[in-house]
Parts: structure tokens; C-alpha cells; sequence
């Protein structure tokens, strides 16, 4: 349920983002697409801005959420726009974001390992836990992209798999933890 609120809530800037970019995109105007991508990332910026300033606590970091997936979600959006473009040839190449999408799975499995086998001794439970997490969910945006790719097919089964398991894993642990 932590992470499920803040997404949700983020995922409605994105989907307004991708509506939008989209909508523009089909009129012609990829450049107003573009905008529209750079304002949610920056609406998320200030959500993030906001929670680290002003709320701060744990409602501040819920808030904090919210901005880190509404920014995944526009990168995402912005990445997927620019894979259209026939002068981005980097983005372009399903190979690039195939590996780019493994490479986050790797970075979201090294920091759930972190999280999982050194306690809080090393880094603090509260950045590995977020970072394994939000990698995860950008691994499986970033597959999306490249389904076509073998790295990029890995990702794909890969990351909602762990982000189930991760999941569950936290809702028994809470379940049990939190009984009066």
C-alpha cells in the first residue's frame, strides 16, 4: 500500500501527459508533445521538491513518491516520442533499449540485494528499497519499447515478476508486523 497510492497519484500526471503528447503528436506537433512531457517532469520535480522541503516525515516521503513515478512516467513517455523521431537513432534501435531496459533490471536486482542481505548497515532499508523498486518499474516501462529484443524480452517477464514477489513480500511482512 506504500507504493501503491504514490503510483497511482503519479500515474495520473503521466496518463495526462501521455493523453496529451499524444493528442499533439497526432496533430502534428511533436514539438508541443515534447513540452507537454518536460511540464509533468517538472510538475514532478515540484512534487518532489515539495516533499522534501516542506512536508518531510514519512507523509513527505509518500508525497516524494508521487513525484518519483510521475518522473519515471514522463521519461518514459518522452523516451517513447523520441523513438519515433526518424533523427534519433540512438532511441531508435529496439537493441539500445533492450539493453538500457536489462541494465535497469540489473541496477533494481543489485539494490533489492542490498536491501535483503545487509539490513541497514551498509545504505540505508529506505533508498534500497526505493531505488530496487522504482528501477524495477522503469526496467519493465523501458521493456515495453523492445519486446523484440532478447534482453529487452527478459525484462519484460522479469521485472513484474520480482515487482509481484517484492510486493507481496512487504504486505505479509506488514500483515504480520502490524497485529495488535
Amino acid at each position: 500500500m506504500f507504493y501503491l497510492i504514490p503510483f497511482l497519484l503519479g500515474s495520473v500526471i503521466g496518463i495526462f501527459a501521455l493523453i496529451l503528447s499524444l493528442i499533439f503528436k497526432r496533430l502534428g506537433k511533436l514539438t508541443s508533445a515534447n513540452i507537454v512531457t518536460y511540464i509533468g517532469i517538472l510538475i514532478g520535480g515540484g512534487i518532489l521538491w515539495y516533499s522534501l522541503e516542506i512536508v518531510r516525515g514519512f507523509e513527505g516521503a509518500m508525497i516524494g513518491l508521487i513525484g518519483v513515478f510521475a518522473i519515471l512516467e514522463c521519461i518514459a513517455i518522452r523516451i517513447y516520442l523520441a523513438s519515433t523521431k526518424k533523427e534519433v537513432a540512438a532511441l531508435q534501435s529496439k537493441q539500445s533499449m533492450g539493453l538500457l531496459s536489462f541494465i535497469s533490471l540489473i541496477v533494481g536486482l543489485i539494490s533489492l540485494g542490498v536491501y535483503i542481505f545487509t539490513g541497514d548497515s551498509f545504505i540505508d532499508d529506505n533508498i534500497t528499497m526505493l531505488l530496487g523498486f522504482t528501477f524495477l518499474v522503469l526496467s519493465f516501462i523501458l521493456s515495453l519499447f523492445s519486446k523484440k529484443d532478447k534482453l529487452g524480452r527478459v525484462s519484460l517477464y522479469v521485472s513484474p515478476i520480482l515487482m509481484v514477489i517484492y510486493l507481496l513480500f512487504f504486505g505479509v511482512m506488514s500483515l504480520f508486523w502490524n497485529t495488535p
